[in-house]
């Protein structure tokens, strides 16, 4: 009657939709004011058309019977008993935001005496069995209903996924997964997920891009790793829509794209389903595949260990990284002093690639620590030369690998070098150049507190080939300087390093243009001598000119540089040896000179000191005033004769020696003055019997310096008449000049203020 007083007067109401036992139900209710004829199949229609006619008693009187029909709701009731009560309680609650019915029927089949666990699942399975119809609110209230047991819902979507027809990810099935994530809690891990994910894996071989960022989020929740995906790696599978390719061909291998993502976050940021592996063999693709899809570390040996071990890293598959390092480690742990060189050679050239390529050191320390144990520690200086090898083609990441393996050692790495070198002497220069780093400061410390090796190497490095004025001879000194703290003398022995006669290298010595000429060995030289380095590495000079020289002073020279002692210095030879440590700066070899003069002074200079032993001592003292601007022999000489010889033996040789003044040097001169110390009147004699010739006629040169340069005060108190002999002979002079006059008259002066008038 209401809703006829708000409509329009119509004799007739188009009910087609409804069932005609739902509108006969609906008569039948108006005219009786009850419900008798409602029932489970056609209440929807019943209840649909009293809110569409705004019958409040009747919409009253549906919900009053859902409440009664879910009190006898219970273990024995039926499937569709329970589908009729689950769609009206999710459709009030959807519909007319009642949600009262949907809580009493989770609590009710939650209540353990009105419902089994076993019961529950059932109904939910059986409900669920076409997922792709049902939608987000039903699953969501199905996810309500079975509350922890999350078996149940997993059960539900697998048995989706093994449906033939289903290969990709609908609707339906994300919303499952979305709250199966909710569900998901590390401290509770369902066994159930991983049956979820090889199902998933197994069944949907067609993704999106879309759909598959959507998916791998929630998947890699429920993933542990290593997992097995039970999944078979076919490798002519057409299926699977991520393609690992190789640049330049056609070749693709395909693989499952969400089984890839899960192992490798490298996959999981790509953009698209492709992937360039050109660097790796497709066996090994296929390795790595395979080992995804197992999970485990399949037919991994030392041929593809690298492979393997590359493309984990690579791609960050950790699990697949950590199996790598267990089986190197495990290969490690065998090695003995009987494993042979290709065990060897794997477990040190891993350990090399993994510290060059991925900077870790996982592998080394690994090695490290075996190498160094008690079983294998005494035999390390073998293994590590048999690892290295040939030195020429040896790459640094090598070389850093063997020393830090050998920790503190150092000595089993420059041994090693020593036998190569000593084994391959044509080949020293490309090895120091190859192994430069080596040669840097890291060493030097070492090298000084071990002499014997210390010599033993750069022995053999002195021996190289080299050119003087090459490149390489100036790779070589600089190599020896950055890995020596070279003291000179060297005193590296003779038959070390070759002598004269027998030489590495191309310099040489011009003696005479009539003799052959010496050949040096130019890196022990500019060692010893800055000015050969000079001129060898900045002038590039191969010849160097030795005139000046002996041929036996010469070859003294070189072969002192060579031992550090200047064993075949004689009187012969000493003042060309001693020259030529002055013009080319070998400051030892010049000290070692001085200290063969000394010993020659103390041995010579004594009361039976020949002339000739004099005349020695006395010519290296005038060549060392006059050329080095020195007196150091001349104090060794002066102490020696007036302390060892009689003073007439003394005044006897300097006489002869100094023969004709006129003749002499002045600083020869000035040598014997003092050398004749107090005896000065045996001078001033031979200058007044000088001035005496009559073919004098003045003073020259000498005898000015002679009058200047002597006390004549001294010779006067000692010789009183010399002093008119020597004035007469002045007065005696007819070609006096004003210079000489000058000298004269200061001459008196001089000797009255001394003497007196």
């Amino acid at each position: 009657k209401q809703w006829y007083q708000r409509r329009v007067r119509a004799k007739s109401l188009d009910v087609a939709q409804y069932s005609r036992r739902a509108v006969d139900c609906l008569i039948e209710s108006c005219y009786t004011g009850e419900t008798k004829t409602l029932s489970n199949d056609i209440f929807s229609d019943v209840y649909n058309m009293s809110i569409r006619f705004t019958m409040i008693w009747l919409i009253r009187k549906c919900e009053e019977f859902l409440y009664s029909t879910l009190s006898s709701f219970d273990e024995n009731s039926s499937f569709a008993e329970f589908k009729f009560l689950f769609e009206q309680a999710v459709y009030l609650k959807t519909v007319k935001n009642k949600n009262e019915l949907l809580s009493r029927l989770i609590k009710r089949m939650n209540t353990p005496n009105k419902f089994s666990n076993l019961k529950r699942s059932s109904l939910i399975k059986e409900y669920t069995e076409n997922l792709d119809e049902l939608n987000d609110e039903h699953i969501s209230a199905c996810f309500a209903i079975v509350d922890t047991d999350v078996a149940v819902m997993v059960d539900c979507l697998i048995n989706h996924f093994e449906k033939p027809n289903v290969r990709t990810l609908d609707k339906a099935s994300f919303t499952f997964l979305y709250n199966l994530e909710k569900k998901f809690t590390l401290r509770h891990v369902h066994p159930s997920y991983d049956l979820l994910l090889q199902s998933m894996c197994n069944n949907i071989t067609e993704y999106s891009i879309r759909d598959f960022k959507q998916l791998l989020p929630i998947a890699q929740k429920f993933v542990n790793f290593p997992f097995n995906f039970r999944v078979q790696h076919a490798r002519s599978e057409s299926k699977g829509l991520f393609n690992f390719t190789y640049d330049g061909s056609d070749t693709v291998i395909k693989a499952n794209p969400l089984i890839m993502a899960l192992n490798s976050p490298v996959i999981a940021e790509l953009e698209d389903f492709t992937l360039d592996v050109s660097e790796f063999c497709e066996d090994s693709v296929h390795l790595f595949i395979e080992s995804c899809y197992k999970g485990a570390m399949l037919d991994m040996v030392k041929e593809n260990f690298r492979y393997l071990f590359t493309i984990s890293n690579k791609l960050k598959v950790g699990w697949l990284m950590k199996e790598c390092e267990k089986f190197y480690s495990h290969t490690v742990k065998q090695l003995n002093n009987n494993s042979d060189n290709a065990e060897l050679a794997f477990a040190f050239e891993e350990a090399e690639y993994q510290t060059m390529a991925f900077k870790k050191k996982t592998f080394q320390n690994c090695l490290d620590n075996k190498l160094n144990s008690k079983s294998l520690s005494p035999f390390r200086g073998d293994i590590i030369q048999s690892y290295l090898g040939d030195f020429i083609c040896l790459s640094k990441s090598k070389l850093e690998l063997c020393q830090a393996v050998v920790r503190s050692d150092h000595h089993l790495l420059v041994e090693a070098l020593i036998a190569y070198l000593e084994e391959h002497n044509d080949m020293i220069v490309q090895t120091v150049k190859n192994c430069e780093w080596f040669f840097k400061n890291t060493y030097k410390d070492f090298m000084k507190k071990n002499f014997e090796l210390s010599r033993r190497l750069l022995c053999v490095i002195c021996a190289a080939r080299v050119k003087a004025g090459s490149n390489d001879l100036e790779f070589i000194l600089l190599a020896i300087d950055r890995l020596f703290s070279l003291e000179l003398p060297l005193g590296y022995g003779r038959l070390q390093v070759g002598n004269i006669d027998s030489v590495q290298a191309c310099l040489h010595f011009k003696v005479d243009d009539e003799e052959p000429m010496i050949a040096v060995n130019p890196i022990l030289l500019c060692i010893n001598s800055p000015v050969i380095k000079s001129l060898v590495t900045d002038q590039h000079q191969n010849i160097l000119e030795a005139d000046d020289f002996s041929r036996a002073a010469v070859e003294c020279f070189a072969e002192a540089c060579y031992t550090g002692k200047p064993e075949t210095v004689t009187v012969g030879n000493f003042q060309d040896v001693f020259k030529m440590s002055h013009a080319f700066k070998v400051d030892w070899l010049k000290k070692k000179c001085e200290l063969f003069f000394s010993n020659y002074v103390d041995t010579k200079f004594n009361q039976s000191c020949n002339y000739d032993d004099f005349v020695f001592a006395v010519d290296l003292a005038l060549f060392q005033m006059e050329k080095l601007k020195e007196g150091s022999f001349l104090s060794l000489i002066i102490s020696a004769a007036s302390s060892n010889i009689l003073p007439s033996t003394r005044t006897k040789y300097i006489q002869q020696y100094l023969g004709d003044f006129e003749t002499q040097s002045t600083c020869k001169i000035d040598i014997c003055i003092a050398l004749i110390r107090s005896d000065v009147c045996l001078i001033l004699e031979s200058l007044i019997q000088h001035l005496q010739n009559p073919e004098v006629k003045c003073l020259n040169e000498k005898s000015r310096y002679l009058l200047n340069k002597l006390d004549l005060s001294v010779c006067f108190r000692k010789k009183p008449e010399l002093r008119k002999v020597l004035f007469s002979a002045l007065r005696n002079l007819t070609e006096v000049d004003r210079e000489d006059f000058r000298l004269i008259l200061e001459l008196c002066e001089r000797l009255s203020e001394t003497l007196g008038s």
